[in-house]
């Protein structure tokens, strides 16, 4: 489980980073510390400036700790087969961050410490804003459906069977022409919604 807790570190460093830009002059934060302490230091800087309140902070880490057990509760080092499991669907509000608009639902797969797979199901319609990944990369596999693609500045139609790939810092965007299933393979395994 050691990724689980380098996920929960990167997260209090950017946090970290975060409020340190923002009031650099009255927050001192020592990353040396183990990373509860550093949460607990955090909490206690953004209450002392009014950044949010004590149970506003709670619901956030809790999501956050919920989250992080969503991604990593699969525990792969034993097995090979893995039995599909169509409830594990959650529909996605974000993408790095950005608003998505309905109709956008993913399903965990695999997870080891190398991969993320997931199934990725859009209805007609729905899109993704224009982002980026800047500490991953994505392998697509079109299984059902039809998708435009905008990849950097090129546009793509992709159908059954096509195949595309994100590199770190490729702008990239969705919309789905029809409804559609896509199989992602994220390396690392990092989670963007």
């Amino acid at each position: 489980m050691k990724k689980v807790n380098d996920l929960y570190e990167k997260r209090v460093k950017t946090l970290k980073n975060i409020i340190n830009k923002k009031f650099k002059p009255s927050i001192k934060i020592n990353y040396k510390k183990s990373s509860d302490e550093v949460v607990n230091q955090i909490k206690k800087n953004m209450l002392e400036n009014n950044i949010l309140e004590e149970n506003e902070i709670y619901k956030k880490i809790l999501t956050i700790k919920r989250d992080l057990h969503y991604l990593f509760e699969i525990n792969n080092s034993n097995g090979y087969f893995f039995k599909y499991d169509k409830k594990r669907y959650s529909e996605i509000e974000r993408l790095e961050g950005h608003p998505v608009s309905g109709g956008i639902f993913i399903n965990i797969l695999f997870k080891s410490d190398e991969i993320l797979v997931t199934e990725i199901t859009r209805k007609k319609d729905s899109k993704e804003p224009l982002y980026n990944n800047h500490d991953h990369k994505t392998i697509s596999i079109l299984k059902k459906g039809k998708l435009r693609l905008l990849i950097d500045d090129d546009t793509f139609i992709a159908e059954k069977g096509d195949l595309w790939i994100y590199k770190p810092n490729n702008h990239h965007s969705i919309e789905a022409l029809e409804n559609s299933v896509e199989l992602s393979i994220k390396f690392p395994p990092v989670k963007t919604w």
